[in-house]
């Protein structure tokens, strides 16, 4: 905390704001509490050095991929590439070094990504069924959020940042379910 009354936020700056599923979930956290909060901005490079100067829990562990994601997370990377400032080309490098091989490779092509897709949708499909038909929000309803309806639809507004909001893949993920993930957004815009 900064004052004892406002919390420091930290979050990956872009070009177009932000745009990381992680952060977007702690975003849509903090508003729906209402806890005061300043956002600072952290470029790539400066990150470790700025964990290491806060003494983050030495229980914590570098992040994983989770299962099921693959799709999104190499249509991430391919995406945030045009999206992050100049000083975070260290994302790019230290990715590419990590996976040992290049952005370009990472990113599935013609019926590979015809059939990952496929997986995505599915993916969300089987959330679909764990809420109810009427309902917007994974836990149910249409106006008392939960972290998993900020969890989820951190992800959601990540993938509508990386296709852009007219692209026909966001067309379709927002209409996957009746539109369900579409109306999720709106429902949850408030606490955006």
């Amino acid at each position: 905390m900064s004052d004892g009354k406002t919390l420091v936020f930290f979050d990956i700056p872009s070009k177009i704001g932000a745009w990381s599923p992680n952060t977007w979930k702690t975003r849509y956290s903090l508003n729906y509490k209402g806890i005061p909060y300043k956002t600072v901005w952290v470029e790539s490079p400066d990150i470790a050095k700025t964990l290491k100067d806060l003494v983050i829990a030495a229980y914590m562990t570098q992040p994983d991929v989770p299962k099921g994601t693959e799709v999104l997370q190499k249509a991430h990377i391919n995406a945030m590439k045009a999206s992050l400032n100049e000083r975070s080309e260290y994302f790019r490098r230290t990715k590419e070094e990590m996976e040992g091989q290049t952005m370009e490779e990472m990113y599935p092509k013609g019926e590979k990504w015809k059939e990952e897709w496929k997986k995505l949708e599915k993916g969300f499909g089987q959330v679909d069924k764990w809420c109810g038909k009427e309902d917007v929000l994974v836990m149910g309803g249409k106006e008392k959020a939960c972290f998993a309806d900020f969890a989820f639809v951190g992800y959601v507004i990540w993938i509508r940042i990386l296709f852009g909001k007219e692209s026909e893949k966001w067309k379709d993920v927002s209409g996957w379910q009746d539109g369900r993930w579409g109306r999720m957004i709106q429902t949850l815009e408030q606490y955006k």
